[in-house]
């Protein structure tokens, strides 16, 4: 079975758990006794459908206007959308686009729809191609209208049978006043080209909360600030800025936030930070809340750290493990000489970085650490992940100590934030 008749029977068998309303008759003949002549149809395409073609592939007997008000469905979009987004999907939310364009090396590429609201823009569409296809046949760079130049933040894709991609694209938020929108790609030779269509903001999906937090929480380098709280269909963002001197020097993979809706936490969806040199702003996404939400907290989980150690190890047994009072620690696993500087490997937890290292020879100099080497994340049994690099000095002199002076790590606060809901 194909992944399209799959499809058709999933939505058929949804389709005949519905209540036929009891003027459907009149609407039906009504409908028949106005038709005009129709021009000949465009040819079929699987990704965008009208439930009432469903039902009319499905019943086969009634005719396709007379079912229109069942409104429109994405369809066949299911593996790349999360289970909220299917949820829209399936309440007929969004804007057909039902347009395609061919590119130089054969590719068709069908617009198929797309969700938009004020924290984000998701465009819907699938590449075919009759040869063996890459994601690289086509690329969305951004999307520009009115007051609008939205650039792209992830995608998600599947290859079907090999000739076949679907993806959905998000972007930046558009601008409600747009009329018309371009999107701006490049294909597989690199040639640019648009494509604009028409945007209709009365189908943008409305924001289902909005709040301003203004939350201060102070950290061990300084503090950042919890600004704004916006809930969507879609998506909850959440906005802040930060003051903090060493934020950027571990990765923290948008982690730090949770929310927590009616008790329980929503699935995370990623986060980032951009600065323009003076101001550093930051921002966490979490699914949507839940329709019947009585409760919201903002979690403070974790966050950068700095830990002050101000101490010598001395390096007369190699390998040996050096432990913190703060639960931290360092594995020194191996010292060797090699092309004239003194190279020691380590290995800390995922996110921790050493600050202000040296080590003092048997002469008693002091060299400063010169540069870090040969980083990799090693999985161990117990299925931590450590990070293991080289801490490379330059002297050819046998150490006798090293000195850390400080340590850069994910600490954890725990603290919580109430977001009035009145």
């Amino acid at each position: 079975m194909t992944r399209l008749e799959d499809q058709f029977l999933k939505d058929k068998q949804k389709l005949e758990q519905l209540q036929v309303p009891t003027d459907l008759a009149d609407r039906l003949q009504g409908a028949l006794d106005q038709v005009p002549t129709r021009k000949p149809k465009k040819p079929f395409r699987p990704m965008v459908l009208t439930s009432a073609a469903i039902l009319f592939l499905s019943l086969g007997t009634y005719h396709y206007s007379g079912l229109a008000y069942y409104g429109k469905q994405i369809i066949g979009y299911d593996e790349v959308s999360r289970e909220t987004l299917t949820s829209l999907h399936e309440e007929g939310k969004g804007q057909v686009i039902d347009e395609q364009i061919t590119l130089s090396d054969g590719t068709v590429v069908s617009f198929d729809a797309i969700l938009s609201d004020e924290n984000q823009f998701i465009f819907y569409y699938s590449m075919e191609n009759d040869e063996e296809i890459e994601h690289s046949n086509f690329t969305i760079n951004k999307i520009s209208g009115f007051l609008t130049d939205s650039m792209r933040t992830y995608s998600v894709s599947s290859k079907v049978r090999g000739t076949q991609i679907i993806t959905t694209q998000a972007f930046e938020p558009v601008n409600g006043f747009a009329k018309k929108l371009t999107l701006h790609y490049t294909d597989s030779t690199g040639e640019a080209g648009t494509f604009t269509f028409n945007y209709d903001a009365n189908k943008a999906l409305q924001t289902t909360l909005k709040k301003s937090i203004n939350h201060k929480v102070q950290v061990d380098k300084g503090h950042f600030v919890i600004n704004d709280l916006i809930a969507t269909p879609t998506e909850t963002l959440i906005t802040g800025k930060v003051h903090v001197s060493n934020y950027g020097r571990i990765s923290t993979s948008g982690s730090g936030l949770a929310l927590y809706a009616n008790g329980k936490p929503l699935n995370p969806l990623g986060g980032g930070s951009s600065s323009n040199g003076i101001t550093t702003k930051a921002e966490w996404r979490f699914d949507a809340l839940p329709k019947d939400l009585t409760k919201l907290e903002i979690v403070v989980e974790e966050f950068i750290g700095y830990k002050n150690l101000d101490t010598f190890v001395s390096m007369d047994s190699i390998p040996k493990t050096h432990s913190f009072n703060n639960s931290l620690y360092v594995l020194f696993k191996e010292i060797k000489l090699q092309d004239n500087n003194m190279h020691v490997t380590i290995q800390t937890e995922e996110n921790v970085l050493l600050d202000d290292v040296s080590i003092s020879t048997i002469s008693g100099a002091k060299i400063d650490l010169q540069t870090t080497i040969n980083s990799a994340l090693i999985k161990t049994q117990k299925g931590e992940l450590l990070k293991e690099r080289t801490l490379v000095f330059p002297t050819n002199e046998k150490m006798e100590e090293l000195y850390i002076g400080g340590m850069h790590y994910l600490k954890d606060y725990q603290e919580v934030v109430d977001v009035h809901l009145k």
